[in-house]
This record gives structure tokens, sequence and C-alpha cells, in this order.
């Protein structure tokens, strides 16, 4: 399937998360418990949700996964037990949408990548995944806005990523969505 890609420039964001690790085998219910505290944590301070939910993967090693799952606030709010304030970087991201249940969500992963590859941009090494629907949405429908913030130029082109592996010593930045991830959650939002 060929999706738009696009590259755009988005303000950065006030979050509440939770930064958490687990297999891929357990993530529905990670992130359903994890969503649900993040709202409750809103509520009581005050503030409301200001944007679509987010997990932010640092890795893909489907037996540790490396998660920071979020909302975006409407103000700074404090720290509460495990959850913490956190921020949705400014600058330039590239992203497209993926319509469909979220197990099949792996090849727009690898269409950005393509895209990025095709238009000379690095990834940051943290993909995102944003949530536009609520759980009862029909899978066919479930909308998830796949995302990378992008490295500055500057950045992207130093001895660091001199080679074609990307970052870290030959870390690849495009290890993110190799392939499909196979699970499949719905996280709860209000």
């Amino acid at each position: 399937m060929d999706r738009q890609c696009t590259i755009d420039e988005q303000p950065a964001q006030p979050t509440l998360c939770v930064k958490t690790r687990t297999p891929a085998a357990r993530i529905g219910e990670v992130l359903g418990q994890a969503f649900n505290d993040l709202i409750s944590a809103v509520t009581a301070q005050g503030a409301t949700v200001s944007g679509l939910p987010y997990v932010a993967y640092r890795n893909m090693n489907l037996s540790d996964l490396d998660l920071e799952i979020g909302v975006p606030v409407s103000k700074p709010l404090a720290a509460r037990g495990r959850i913490e304030p956190g921020e949705l970087p400014g600058g330039v991201w590239a992203s497209t949408l993926h319509i469909g249940p979220y197990d099949g969500v792996g090849p727009a992963w690898n269409e950005l990548h393509g895209y990025l590859r095709a238009q000379g941009k690095v990834a940051a090494p943290v993909g995102y995944e944003f949530y536009f629907d609520a759980p009862e949405t029909l899978p066919e429908r479930t909308r998830t806005r796949v995302a990378f913030p992008l490295l500055p130029p500057a950045v992207a082109t130093g001895p660091s990523f001199a080679s074609a592996e990307g970052p870290r010593g030959g870390s690849s930045t495009r290890h993110i969505r190799t392939r499909p991830l196979r699970y499949s959650f719905r996280p709860r939002v209000p």
C-alpha cells in the first residue's frame, strides 16, 4: 500500500508519561493500564489531554520493549508516582497514516523509512505511534500516525552518522520497524 508520507514542523508539547519495559506479548495490558493511569493523573491535576495519546518506541527488542507511553497535556504537570512530566520534541517530523488494525501497522513504518531514505533525511532513534480513535472503533477504521522526529542536518551528517549503518557504532536508525510487530491493543482514551 502506498501511503502519503509528510515532513512537517511541530512545536514542543508538554506531556505526562510512563516509561516502562515490557515484552511485546504484554503490550496491550501495559498500554491499557498506563493510559488509564495517565488520564486519571491529568484529571486529578485539573488539566486536560490536549493531543493524541502516543507510544514512543526506544527499541524493538520484542522480548524487552523500552516504551514511553504518554498523553500531551494542556500545561506542564507534576510527577505522580510512576507518572512523570515529559515533552514531545519540537522540530521537524516525518509521518504517515496507517488505517486498519494495530497489528498491521508494520508496513507503515517500513514505508516511512523508505521515504526518509529517498529524501536523504535521518530519523531520530525513537519512533512514535499516535492514536486517533477510541477503543470501540472498528479495527479496519482505526487510525494510527506513525512518526519520527528528524535529526538536524548538522547532526545527521556528523562523524557518528558517516556510515550507512547509522549511529552508535552500527546500530541503525532504521531498526524501529524493520518487520511488523505482531500485537493488538486498543488504548483506552476518554
